[in-house]
């Protein structure tokens, strides 16, 4: 039960202990009964997020290839129904030509029901994983039964979410957390249980990302349980920058990350370019609700200031780049947009969820970033409304 929310939280990603390149290969089969449209591929090499073609065209056989540096690289399969329902599997990989055929059939598991598979390990599967079905017996035993079920029964009962909610559901979340990493104090040699913390129970991008005294403890619980091995590897190393990142955040007045894009237009835009311009980043997607709800809000903005004072420049965290330039046009988004593929704004700026907005000064500074707790429509006008008080933005 937990796998499915874990994934929800935290992107999916994969370990890296080795610098050497690999190489993978897995051909994917479905049957009749998908919208081969809808369907999205994704895997970590190690370093950074990839996003696969996800068009399997006329034929119901696509082979996807890539390259990796990790042990083990594990790819994330996503499908999309007609009815809006996210089905989910995922599977480690090595450099052993891999097959799984899918079917489609609707179910409560949220998973996609398997044919045939060969060379590609269902990460959460009790059978084929005998590391998650101890893990899985560990944080579900006796003992936690109570907690678990006051966590579910509250995400069950509180939707949407409000802030006051999500920590409230954040420290019900917590015996879970720490159940899991009793696991792992026991057992910090084993390969999934340092994959399994760096990618799923580590909170820096989870729904703990704000609560700092949580993250001291379990980066101080990383450091001292891992052997260097893990913790001085490529995603180690990663791990440890992104708790860094969160307990000492970006502030506000201080001067603002440099940064050099290419938008989806083609044209080269920098810190240098927009200098003596205010800059309003925009991070969205079109699968995150509250990011296209707050569309007319971005777009009243664009209106009411001229484009030579105040840019706006839309940071994209889709899968495919198709609906970014779809999204943008069928809402009217007239700004530029920047596909951040590779995270590199998102790391950059510090963003975990969103939709976030960012506002930078023409001297370079932050002056203002989505703190998720005060709705941006009350906030970033009180911002702007100062700064047209000082007619700096007339």
């Amino acid at each position: 039960m937990f796998k499915t929310f874990l994934f929800t939280l935290i992107t999916l990603c994969c370990l890296d202990n080795a610098a050497a390149q690999k190489n993978f290969n897995i051909t994917v089969k479905i049957d009749n009964k998908f919208n081969a449209d809808k369907i999205s591929f994704q895997y970590h090499n190690g370093k950074r997020l990839i996003s696969m073609p996800d068009s399997f065209g006329n034929k119901k056989v696509l082979v996807l290839k890539g390259k990796y540096y990790t042990p083990l690289v594990a790819l994330n399969i996503t499908y999309i129904d007609d009815s809006n329902k996210n089905y989910s599997n995922n599977y480690f990989l090595t450099e052993k030509p891999a097959f799984v055929s899918l079917r489609y059939e609707q179910n409560d598991n949220e998973i996609l029901p398997v044919t045939s598979v060969k060379n590609a390990t269902a990460i959460f599967d009790t059978v084929a994983n005998k590391d998650w079905a101890s893990l899985h017996r560990f944080v579900n035993d006796e003992s936690v039964e109570a907690s678990n079920k006051a966590f579910y029964d509250f995400l069950e009962h509180n939707q949407p979410l409000t802030q006051d909610s999500r920590h409230r559901l954040g420290e019900l979340y917590k015996p879970y957390l720490n159940r899991a990493m009793l696991y792992f104090k026991e057992h910090p040699d084993n390969y999934f249980s340092f994959w399994h913390f760096t990618y799923q129970i580590a909170q820096p991008n989870g729904m703990l990302w704000d609560d700092i005294a949580f993250l001291k403890e379990q980066l101080a619980f990383y450091r001292s349980t891992f052997p260097s091995k893990y913790i001085n590897s490529v995603e180690g190393r990663t791990l440890i920058s992104k708790f860094e990142k969160r307990i000492y955040p970006l502030k506000i007045n201080e001067p603002a990350p440099v940064f050099k894009l290419i938008t989806t237009d083609g044209k080269n835009v920098s810190s240098n370019t927009l200098k003596g311009k205010y800059v309003l980043f925009d991070f969205w997607a079109t699968w995150c609700g509250p990011c296209m709800a707050a569309v007319p809000f971005v777009k009243g903005i664009r209106t009411k200031y001229a484009s030579d004072k105040l840019a706006i420049i839309g940071i994209n965290k889709d899968s495919d780049m198709k609906n970014l330039l779809r999204g943008a046009k069928t809402t009217g988004m007239s700004w530029p947009q920047f596909y951040d593929k590779h995270d590199y704004m998102t790391d950059l700026y510090e963003v975990g969820a969103i939709p976030v907005l960012v506002l930078i000064d023409p001297d370079g500074k932050l002056i203002y970033k989505s703190d998720l707790k005060t709705p941006d429509e009350k906030a970033l006008p009180e911002v702007l409304k100062a700064l047209e008080e000082k007619h700096l933005l007339n």
